[in-house]
């Protein structure tokens, strides 16, 4: 009954999102997710994965703003505030989803 409703719930989502990049499987009770909670606990990591990256970015401008020091650093080394935004997001996008962290089981690193 659990794999048909995570099942039912996957195709709501795909429908309603109009495409979908990935793997559409729900495994539960092998290896990498012995059971629902196992399963629930990878993707509740996201945020904890994306949040450092969502807060610096967040803090750029006032860091930027701080001082004249930060801005003659940020500019010399990067450009523009926004150019080390972009660096920043390109890298995490580059990386953060590569499979590297690929442990056999760990969908969330985009495996």
């Amino acid at each position: 009954r659990v794999s048909r409703m995570m099942q039912h719930i996957l195709h709501k989502v795909q429908s309603e999102v109009g495409g979908w990049v990935g793997l559409s499987v729900v495994h539960l009770g092998d290896r990498d997710v012995p059971n629902a909670l196992v399963f629930i606990d990878k993707y509740t990591q996201v945020p904890r994965i994306l949040g450092p990256i969502v807060q610096t970015l967040d803090k750029l401008p006032e860091v930027y703003a701080a001082s004249e020091a930060n801005k003659r650093l940020i500019d010399k080394e990067y450009g523009s505030l926004d150019s080390l935004r972009m660096m920043i997001l390109q890298d995490f996008f580059r990386h953060g989803f590569d499979g590297s962290g690929d442990d056999g089981g760990s969908c969330v690193d985009g495996r």
